[in-house]
Parts: C-alpha cells; sequence; structure tokens
C-alpha cells in the first residue's frame, strides 16, 4: 500500500479551501496558472472555443480537469484572470501531496492560518512529480482511499506516533 500525506487548508484566497473539497469527496489540486498548451493553441486556432480542439493533458502527463478547460475557454480573452480563475484553470485531477510525513508537516508550517489546517493520509498511486515552487518531495497523485479522516496537527502527530514504530 502506498500512502500518501496531505494538508488540508481552510481557505485559498476568495476560494473554498481543500477541506471543504475534501470534504466533498472532490480529489483533485490545482496549479493556479493558466495552462499553456492551452493558451498556445488558442492563438493557434484564431481563438476557438470549441473544447474538442484542446487536449486536456499537456505534455508533462498533467491532465487538467474539464471544468479547468470550461473556464480557460470563458475567460481566455481576457488580458489579466483574477486568483479564482486561475485556481479553477489550473485544475488537474489528482491531488498535490507527500509520500513522506515529516514534509508534510514541514509544508503544513508555512503560511497563514496553520492552526486551522487539517492532515489526512490516504492510498494512492504516484502520477507525477509536482514541479512548482515549494513543493520539493510532493507528487501529483491518483486518490485511491482514505485512511484517516482529516485532523488537526496534534491529532495526526499522535496518529503517526502510534502507527510509525
Amino acid at each position: 500500500m502506498n500512502v500518501f500525506f496531505r494538508v488540508l487548508t481552510p481557505t485559498c484566497g476568495d476560494m473554498p479551501g481543500s477541506i471543504d473539497r475534501w470534504h466533498q469527496g472532490k480529489h483533485t489540486s490545482s496549479h493556479c496558472r493558466e495552462p499553456g498548451h492551452w493558451r498556445e493553441k488558442w492563438q493557434q486556432s484564431q481563438q476557438s472555443k470549441n473544447p474538442d480542439d484542446y487536449e486536456l493533458t499537456s505534455i508533462d502527463g498533467c491532465r487538467y480537469t474539464k471544468e479547468a478547460l470550461a473556464t480557460f475557454l470563458s475567460c481566455a480573452h481576457l488580458s489579466q484572470h483574477d486568483n479564482e480563475q486561475l485556481f479553477r484553470m489550473g485544475e488537474f485531477e489528482g491531488l498535490a501531496a507527500f509520500d513522506c510525513a515529516e514534509e508534510v508537516l514541514k509544508y503544513g508550517d508555512i503560511g497563514p492560518l496553520k492552526e486551522l489546517k487539517l492532515y489526512v493520509a490516504f492510498e494512492g498511486a504516484k502520477l507525477a512529480p509536482l514541479k512548482e515552487e515549494g513543493s520539493d518531495g510532493a507528487y501529483r497523485v491518483k486518490f485511491i482511499r482514505e485512511i484517516i479522516p482529516a485532523m488537526d496537527k496534534n491529532a495526526f502527530l499522535l496518529w503517526l506516533h502510534r502507527n510509525t514504530k
């Protein structure tokens, strides 16, 4: 069994955070940016709005959601995108997660709202390493099943202590 760990956040700017998305069973993540291969195709195809003209999978194998493509097509004509649009455009299948508990704990200590973050462990399959800045050691992971439900850092540390002897 391949165990992965993920930090869940209460919010992502103005967007619902990964806590809500996890409880809804939505096991996706976001690069929070416009996929470059769509922008290139948009320019080459005289701004086609036909979803069939666009590949969901990028050159590096990242598969974006159909909802991400729909968001891109609805606002590709704009010169600037707000954070919500970038979040929705960058949504990809799989979760950003770590295969090392120590790494997820370090990642969870970055940024605001530390005391509101939750931690989960799940069974998954590695799809590819994440290349985003600040995600050293993280992977795009296909979710298989939850091992432990979302819990605060102290409960997570206790679970780790009990289960890693």
